[in-house]
């Protein structure tokens, strides 16, 4: 089990080659047993159409065999609390309809986000979710080049200078370093390190050919994005060895190279790798010598300008964990064009920004981008969420590389053309908000307004019509007797207090509530609307479906399947087959003694340090499930603390 207090020290121990837990059953598998995996590059390369795998003679791909995951856990991290309540074969709550259909009914409410502060143009406002290569290139330190740090030295030190022997004789004979460390128009016979893995050295060979069909150096039929996904394919491999071979010939192929194509295009390709993989230390600093001098002496506008960027991508990346998704073709072909790759990050009610991201962009940088965006002033309590097609949503990791989600969402629509995803900004932690920090007040106020019409609450007819009303005012203000909600009251109220027959009856109750809140402005409404619903017990509950181990709980029988609501006030316990959503249980924090996880259960104690029980749930959201609680336990200690100052 994991102790919560010890989860942080855990993760700050991870050792920077580490994987951590995001990585998938078969890269761990990859790292432990490279002879079953490595040398299946095709089946790292899903964007081309379902995987492939190679024919070792010519070194293409047959598209025919399927493609295994790299990375990411279908795992969701809640579920909603919504309108039906069947528990379907896969274990999920059926909610049906179309994916996004409300969101886009909420497109309506009119939040977009214009500048608070007048002394920050909106120029800049945009700015903040754009990136700037050129001056961040500028900005970027470069290391002396050192003469003691000549590839040549390191070939010395590490390469593998006798030829390989041939299968009937031969070979065996030395081999020049002064050659091994310049260009060569030939496909390479064996790796420019002692690699005894037979797969590792069929990779790195592999590597050098498809090199240089980028290049030119070698005719090929296929497009240069083709060929510069199917090298970092072979560069993904949480190996070691093989990532300072990779380098080692690009380093090679963009020394004494005659062609200036070609010395191009091995930097575009050095660009590209120095995003995806890090060297050894002991490689790392010849790397960097390598660039510098690049930098400082180019043989032309375009060298320069990627010896930068790869400089750049280096020092950004070197102390990320490595990339586990093979990059999409739009990242490709956004590197190739020293350009970021832009993708869409939408807010609760469709409202979407472009923002910039470059491999080393993780969501942490993406939520610190929105919160500047929408001048947000506190960004503790929002994070960034992947939505699915089936209203799943799964909370994304701070450390988590944005490109290797959407190279993720690219190869899983590659493979099931009805799969949809979605990057959102909204609430994670619902913190009690500084009324003074208005964007985070109104970002709050729509994500409630979408929960509660959305059936996340359970909710009564009476506290429907106070909350439509408060919308109403909010968005129309003052009651002047006219019909404004029109055809849409079924968007103002849960569906189950919506029906064609009863809309009259409904809408004459809500405006009779609505004309007794004349003369609030926008930002009373909203912020009262907070404070209603802020006084449920359910409010800003984080649902995850569970199965119970301990059947009996403070002597009363559960269902097999349950619900644990997780919120700033305690966690709570449902049954998801009960329509009048009666609490089965209710902690507390107070009477929360501790709790932990492992991969596959979830355990509460409950009680008090005298008496206390065990309560064991199997779940694959342990973790998420640990990290909610511990923030709002820590957030409530906080304020204990402040309050003995």
């Amino acid at each position: 089990w994991t102790n919560p207090d010890e989860e942080a020290a855990k993760e700050a121990a991870k050792s920077k080659q580490g994987m951590g837990q995001r990585l998938s059953m078969s890269l761990k598998a990859g790292a432990s047993n490279t002879t079953k995996r490595l040398s299946q590059v095709g089946k790292r390369l899903s964007n081309l159409g379902g995987g492939g795998e190679i024919n070792r003679n010519s070194a293409r791909f047959s598209l025919s065999m399927p493609a295994n995951p790299i990375n990411k856990s279908e795992n969701r991290a809640s579920i909603r609390l919504g309108r039906t309540s069947v528990i379907g074969e896969d274990g999920r709550l059926s909610i049906g309809g179309d994916p996004f259909a409300k969101l886009r009914a909420l497109k309506n409410i009119g939040y977009v986000p214009d500048k608070v502060d007048d002394e920050i143009s909106n120029e800049e406002l945009a700015q903040a979710l754009k990136i700037d290569l050129e001056k961040m290139e500028e900005g970027i330190a470069h290391d002396e080049v050192d003469d003691t740090l000549s590839f040549s030295k390191y070939a010395n030190d590490f390469f593998n200078t006798v030829q390989k022997k041939k299968a009937f004789g031969g070979g065996g004979q030395p081999l020049e370093v002064r050659k091994m460390i310049l260009f060569e128009t030939r496909p390479l016979k064996q790796p420019l390190h002692d690699i005894s893995n037979k797969d590792l050295v069929y990779d790195s060979l592999l590597a050098f050919k498809v090199m240089m069909m980028y290049c030119g150096d070698k005719s090929s039929k296929k497009q240069p994005w083709y060929h510069a996904q199917v090298f970092l394919a072979t560069c993904i491999a949480p190996v070691e060895e093989l990532h300072d071979e990779i380098f080692c010939q690009l380093i090679k192929q963009s020394s004494g190279n005659p062609n200036q194509k070609s010395l191009e295009r091995v930097w575009e390709l050095m660009a590209m790798t120095c995003g995806l993989i890090i060297p050894s230390k002991t490689l790392m600093p010849y790397l960097k010598s390598h660039i510098t001098h690049a930098i400082e002496s180019p043989k032309s506008e375009h060298m320069k300008r990627f010896a930068s960027y790869a400089m750049l991508r280096l020092k950004k990346a070197e102390n990320l964990e490595p990339r586990v998704e093979v990059p999409s073709r739009a990242e490709v072909e956004a590197a190739m064009n020293h350009s970021p790759l832009t993708t869409s990050i939408s807010l609760i009610n469709e409202f979407e920004s472009d923002v910039e991201i470059e491999t080393w962009t993780t969501i942490r940088d993406v939520c610190s981008a929105m919160c500047r965006r929408l001048q947000i002033k506190d960004g503790t309590p929002f994070a960034c969420f992947e939505l699915n097609e089936e209203e799943d949503e799964r909370v994304l990791e701070p450390d988590d590389r944005v490109t290797d989600i959407l190279a993720y969402w690219d190869r899983e629509m590659s493979k099931n053309s009805k799969k949809q995803f979605k990057l959102q900004f909204k609430v994670r932690l619902f913190f009690d908000i500084n009324e003074e920090d208005t964007r985070a007040v109104e970002l709050c106020y729509y994500q409630a307004v979408f929960d509660v019409t959305d059936s996340r609450y359970p909710c009564s007819r009476e506290d429907a019509i106070i909350l439509a009303a408060f919308e109403c005012q909010e968005k129309f203000g003052d009651y002047d007797g006219t019909d404004v909600l029109g055809p849409d009251a079924k968007f103002y109220v849960q569906a189950k207090y919506y029906s064609p027959e009863t809309e009259g009856q409904l809408k004459e109750e809500i405006y009779r509530q609505y004309a007794q809140f004349a003369g609030y402005d926008k930002m009373a409404c909203k912020v009262n609307y907070l404070d209603y619903i802020k006084a449920w017990k359910w409010y800003g509950s984080s649902y995850f479906l569970v199965q119970t181990v301990t059947y009996k709980i403070l002597g009363k029988e559960f269902p097999k399947n349950i619900i644990l609501a997780v919120n700033t006030k305690g966690v709570l316990i449902v049954d998801p087959n009960d329509p009048s959503r009666e609490l089965l249980a209710d902690f507390p924090y107070s009477d929360i003694v501790t709790w932990g996880y492992s991969a596959k259960n979830f355990v509460l104690v409950v009680g008090n340090l005298v008496r206390s029980q065990k309560l064991f749930f199997e779940t694959d959201e342990g973790s998420e499930l640990n990290s909610l609680i511990h923030a709002y336990v820590n957030k409530l200690l906080e304020a204990e603390k402040a309050e003995m100052r």
